[in-house]
């Protein structure tokens, strides 16, 4: 017997901006942030493509999950990235 399945995978391109667009996101800690943000979307249960971005904002590329809607992703991935940044300094704060 064939039991019917469905399949999809939505890919999504996100960005979002630092706080006041503040180029806070430099060399000493862009790979460390990019992984911190990797492994929050892989929790949250998408495949991760692509990290990237530049001084004052992130890109990323990543499948969005059955179960989650792009606001969740978003919220979460915002969040843990945040809490992390502020610990790496003042001048991040």
């Amino acid at each position: 017997n064939i039991i019917p399945q469905s399949y999809d995978r939505i890919v999504l391109h996100s960005t979002f901006g630092i706080k006041y667009r503040m180029p806070w996101i430099d060399k000493k800690i862009e790979p460390e942030l990019h992984a911190i943000i990797a492994k929050e979307l892989r929790n949250q249960g998408c495949i991760v493509h692509e990290v990237n971005g530049i001084e004052d904002h992130i890109h990323l590329v990543h499948t969005l999950p059955r179960t989650k809607t792009i606001a969740q992703i978003t919220r979460c991935v915002k969040s843990v990235s945040s809490k992390w940044i502020k610990t790496r300094g003042e001048q991040y704060a």
